[in-house]
């Protein structure tokens, strides 16, 4: 599991900014860390239980979707269809990982 900060930390290298961030830098990416969150679960795309435990195979995704959604701020542009492919793989790790049960059939 990865913790908020760890994401945070993540999402801000990905967007190619120095170690260590800012406080401003840090900031920005804090606002929108569960607002994103909750994009993706009410879409159905990442659900998560704690936002201070996200699990490591999604990690490297929500850190890329917070980049995403921080972009302009610093100066980036990064293309929709990789934000796409980043939801579309936390899709399919939501249904084989977080949900830990197979499904059961039920017929009619």
């Amino acid at each position: 599991m990865r913790s908020k900060q760890d994401v945070i930390r993540r999402a801000l290298e990905k967007l190619g900014v120095p170690h260590p961030a800012s406080a401003r830098d840090a900031e920005l990416v804090s606002r929108v860390y569960e607002p994103v969150l909750d994009d993706l679960a009410s879409r159905d795309k990442y659900v998560y239980g704690d936002p201070d435990a996200i699990d490591d195979d999604a990690s490297e995704h929500v850190a890329f979707l917070l980049g995403f959604a921080v972009q302009a701020d610093f100066g980036k542009t990064i293309p929709e269809q990789e934000r796409l492919m980043a939801e579309a793989r936390l899709v399919e790790l939501n249904g084989y990982v977080l949900s830990g049960q197979a499904l059961r059939a039920e017929y009619f």
